[in-house]
């Protein structure tokens, strides 16, 4: 997921579209507007309760901020060479990342495939830490590719299916 700055910084964004400047959110918190500057400043320290508060002055979910943040992050047009070769080693895994990129639900592999729920999940769990996928709950995923994303040429997988 994103760091601290991330959200900072999508929240610095957030308020500026809303036209909320420094000195309305310091009056809003109780605050001085130089605690808010500096709590905005690069260097600055802002605990996860403090962006909630400031969501909530712009009306915004925290939940929509963290989104937007995850959105924003640039998606991967190749996995490396070690992701690669972790999908390849296993079939299964295989399988369930081609169909994640192809962006088939999970009960669609399910009903497609002889998997057990048990061995899907391990897949998507696999995924996502390996980094190809952010899992959600109720086995919903993120794709961490792009849609143009190709294997390696020369790589793992091409060389599994030549």
């Amino acid at each position: 997921m994103s760091t601290t700055a991330d959200l900072i910084a999508q929240l610095k964004s957030e308020l500026k579209a809303a036209g909320v400047t420094y000195a309305v959110v310091a009056a809003r918190l109780g605050m001085a507007e130089s605690s808010v500057k500096r709590m905005f400043s690069k260097d600055g320290d802002m605990p996860l309760s403090r962006i909630d508060d400031i969501c909530r002055i712009i009306n915004l979910d925290f939940a929509d901020l963290a989104r937007r943040v995850a959105d924003t992050a640039p998606l991967m047009l190749e996995l490396t060479l070690a992701q690669e070769k972790a999908v390849v080693a296993d079939r299964t895994l295989l399988v369930v990342a081609i169909c994640v990129i192809s962006q088939v639900p999970a009960e669609e592999i399910l009903a497609t495939y002889d998997l057990s729920e048990a061995k899907l999940v391990k897949a998507l769990t696999q995924l996502d830490r390996i980094g190809i996928i952010d899992l959600r709950p109720g086995n919903r995923y993120r794709l961490k590719v792009a849609k143009g994303f190709r294997w390696l040429p020369q790589g793992p997988v091409m060389g599994f299916f030549r």
